[in-house]
């Protein structure tokens, strides 16, 4: 009787605790942040692999300086704010709070600077390469199916500080399909940039 009783407490706990999953899986993606418009000049790029870029368009390096961004949490817009007290246009996120300025104003090769990320993204993988339905397809590269399986969350980088997140629903050799799940479906046109969420 004992073990009937610790049986049944124990098929409760693990019906509780699906149910409780479920609720937790099925809430919707948060919506990504709106850059306010006096902002919307600065780019935020992340990463040393964009110095090299930078330097190579012509920007001016401004200053090296550590932010702490868990202040992100109450403004989200912490390193564009002070970029603009510097009166920089480039953020460079290099560590966790190590932000170099730029000034990229006079930059021979302006559109270099402007193909750089503007959010903390994985790998490029494609781009997209038009829609079927409501599925937006994905063009890569050998493997973009393994880089991408099923449910593994994308950015389309469409541009004016804007992204649109995608889900992948069904990866190939060289496309994916996907779902969108959260931004404007709109934005996305043929041959915007597609990375992975990190």
């Amino acid at each position: 009787m004992n073990t009937a009783k610790y049986l049944r407490i124990f098929i409760l706990l693990i019906f509780t605790a699906l149910i409780c999953y479920g609720c937790a899986s099925d809430k919707p993606a948060s919506e990504p942040l709106v850059i306010p418009e006096e902002l919307k000049t600065i780019r935020v790029v992340y990463g040393w692999d964009a110095t090299d870029v930078l330097e190579n368009a012509g920007c001016e390096g401004i200053r090296m300086e550590t932010i702490n961004l868990s202040a992100k949490k109450t403004d989200p817009f912490i390193i564009q704010r002070r970029a603009a007290e510097l009166k920089a246009d480039v953020a460079q996120v290099i560590f966790d709070d190590d932000v170099r300025f730029w000034l990229c104003g006079k930059a021979k090769d302006k559109e270099d600077v402007a193909d750089l990320p503007r959010i903390r993204v994985g790998e490029l993988i494609g781009t997209v390469g038009g829609f079927e339905g409501n599925d937006i397809i994905v063009n890569g590269k050998d493997a973009i199916g393994i880089k991408a399986p099923i449910g593994r969350a994308l950015i389309v980088d469409v541009k004016g500080g804007e992204y649109v997140y995608l889900q992948s629903t069904f990866p190939m050799q060289t496309v994916v399909k996907c779902k969108l799940i959260s931004g404007d479906r709109k934005l996305i046109k043929k041959g915007q940039k597609v990375y992975l969420k990190p």
